[in-house]
């Protein structure tokens, strides 16, 4: 009986130890790992604007554990203007000036989380006029007697086509009316001027300066007013340079 009392003690501290063992070896379940909550938004874009133009700003989160990301699909990010009568801003974030709006102006937009009030990003963005076109056109009088000289000079960006095109109209002509007085091509020159004899018939007149054999207008001189000092005389214009035959208005500009 004593052996058998003694095995059975045995067993019992055995089975005890293994218990012991397997409680100390089991894996312990992990907690679930939590977003780090939002610090602070930046608003990443530029600080001016110009009419007519639409810009896409970005809105960035820096987290607590200072990680960043963007936070433009989250879904409960919010965009506002501070004035909306000089800028708006759609939710996803492109501003474009209200239309209307006139001269310099100044807007603040904000990105913010719709469900954490104090989190949120701002930026000040200027309004400016309209940007300036890289191409222009400039004459050398604003009133010039009909058969008179009369230049017009341009400036076009580095690139320019050599089939951009300078003609002159009365003001209110249609553009396909290019060859009732005089036109001609800048053969790519990012500068240049033409002299020619100003129009016979009395009136106001204007240079226009068209893109790439085309008809895409891309500048205007100031109005030019032809005068008559006595009765109208036949004029004869200076021959264009590009040494072609007129364009054929039915079918549109040149063809190369």
């Amino acid at each position: 009986m004593r052996r058998r009392a003694v095995f059975n003690s045995s067993c019992a501290i055995a089975i005890a130890c293994l218990f012991v063992a397997c409680s100390e070896d089991a894996p312990n379940k992990p907690s679930p790992v939590s977003a780090s909550p939002i610090a602070s938004i930046q608003v990443i874009g530029p600080d001016l604007i110009y009419r007519g133009e639409s810009v896409q700003f970005v809105a960035s989160i820096r987290q607590s554990d200072g990680t960043t990301k963007s936070a433009t699909s989250l879904p409960n990010l919010r965009w506002t203007s501070s004035d909306t009568s000089v800028l708006l801003v759609n939710n996803s974030g492109v501003a474009r000036v209200t239309d209307g709006m006139e001269g310099l102006g100044e807007a603040v937009i904000t990105a913010s989380i719709t469900d954490q009030a104090n989190v949120q990003g701002s930026r000040a963005i200027s309004v400016q006029p309209p940007r300036p076109s890289p191409y222009a056109l400039s004459v050398s009088a604003q009133s010039v007697t009909a058969g008179s000289s009369l230049s017009v000079s341009w400036v076009a960006p580095v690139g320019s086509s050599p089939y951009d095109w300078i003609a002159i109209y009365k003001v209110g002509a249609s553009s396909i009316d290019y060859d009732d007085i005089w036109w001609d091509y800048t053969k790519g020159a990012t500068t240049g001027t033409f002299t020619i004899r100003a129009p016979a018939g009395p009136g106001q007149y204007e240079f226009r300066y068209f893109l790439d054999d085309g008809f895409e207008m891309v500048a205007k001189s100031s109005l030019i007013e032809v005068t008559t000092d006595g009765p109208s005389s036949h004029v004869t214009f200076l021959s264009p340079s590009h040494g072609r035959s007129p364009r054929v208005r039915s079918a549109g500009p040149e063809f190369r």
